[in-house]
């Protein structure tokens, strides 16, 4: 007997060897990998650049005034209709009016002493020495009676600028003020827009930018309106980005249908399409389709049971599927959940 375990014991550690190695690989082919199959439908690929924004009314004024005051009267309300040169507001107006009273007096007696000096023309030539030191005095009461009367006009047009007037046919879409408070130079104080048309305003990044051209179809979908899509075109493009972040406002009219109740303010997100194929092309979720090291572009299929890539060709990627050019014979799968794994040789549970 211990001539027999003299003679195996050297062959023990290649058994064990052995053993393991069997026991290793017959759990690597029998590892499972929970699948659910998909297939390569027709559909029409499309991509976007989408970008959140609001309704406005596509004529649009923000009217403020010239300078800064008290808000001394409102005459309109949200809602109401107005024309062009309607009054909307004006502001304190007591101390302008005191000091355009102020110039026009300083005008009046420069007039005065205009009118004296000429009219005692005789005994101011005699005392200034003559006709020509009389002309140079005279041309100086006219200069100053020209200064007085500027800064008096200047004054007057002031005071007309207390007032602020709508600049279009329109309707009061927002009045940001209260009677009392103070309203700063350029400070919007009256919305008014015309409600016959709307446009959707949208800030696209520096990197999209470029992708987007003048009439470009858009669908717009409103937080207000839950899955319907209207549609619309680009109509303005911007010649400059904004100050604050580099952005640009692009504008796109919406169509819509008189039943359609629109309204300024509300949001909603743009789809501007970049690209689409011309017809329904061979395609799969853009998830399902996976990239190796190379990103050279694979999928998985099941072939005979068993997990394997298969290398494919894409076209157009779009935003929900991409264009499948390479035809599939093999049935095609994706994980079951999220946190399955699959690799070559796993076995594959297709679970629908």
């Amino acid at each position: 007997m211990k001539s027999i375990y003299k003679k195996t014991r050297k062959f023990i550690p290649f058994i064990i060897i052995l053993v393991g190695m069997f026991i290793y690989f017959n759990s690597r082919t029998n590892l499972t990998s929970v699948v659910k199959k998909t297939s390569i439908e027709n559909r029409v690929v499309k991509k976007t650049i989408s970008a959140s924004g609001y309704v406005k009314a596509k004529e649009q004024a923000n009217v403020s005034f010239v300078s800064t005051g008290a808000i001394k009267d409102i005459y309109v309300k949200e809602g109401q209709e107005v024309w062009a040169g309607k009054i909307l507001a004006s502001i304190d107006s007591d101390a302008q009016k005191q000091t355009v009273q102020y110039y026009k007096d300083a005008r009046d007696i420069a007039k005065k002493e205009l009118e004296l000096f000429i009219h005692n023309k005789k005994d101011n030539e005699d005392l200034l020495g003559g006709p020509t030191a009389y002309g140079i005095k005279l041309k100086e009461y006219e200069e100053s009676l020209s200064q007085a009367e500027a800064s008096y006009q200047a004054q007057v047009a002031t005071l007309s600028k207390t007032n602020i007037s709508s600049p279009i046919n329109g309707t009061v879409i927002d009045i940001t003020k209260e009677v009392g408070e103070t309203a700063t130079l350029g400070e919007t104080v009256v919305t008014v827009g015309s409600l016959d048309n709307f446009i959707f305003e949208v800030l696209v990044d520096q990197e999209d930018y470029g992708s987007i051209k003048i009439n470009q179809e858009v669908e717009i979908k409103l937080d207000s309106y839950g899955d319907k899509v209207f549609t619309g075109k680009v109509n303005k493009l911007p010649s400059h980005a904004n100050a604050s972040d580099g952005s640009f406002t692009i504008e796109v009219d919406i169509d819509k249908s008189p039943e359609d109740n629109l309204a300024v303010g509300m949001t909603g997100d743009a789809y501007m399409l970049v690209a689409s194929s011309t017809k329904e092309v061979p395609s799969l979720l853009y998830s399902d389709i996976l990239f190796d090291d190379d990103d050279k572009p694979y999928v998985w299929v099941s072939d005979k049971g068993k997990a394997m890539k298969q290398s494919i060709e894409v076209g157009l990627e779009g935003d929900l599927y991409t264009e499948v050019k390479t035809s599939i014979d093999k049935i095609i799968v994706v994980p079951a959940k999220d946190e399955v794994e699959i690799k070559e040789g796993y076995i594959t549970k297709i679970i629908n």
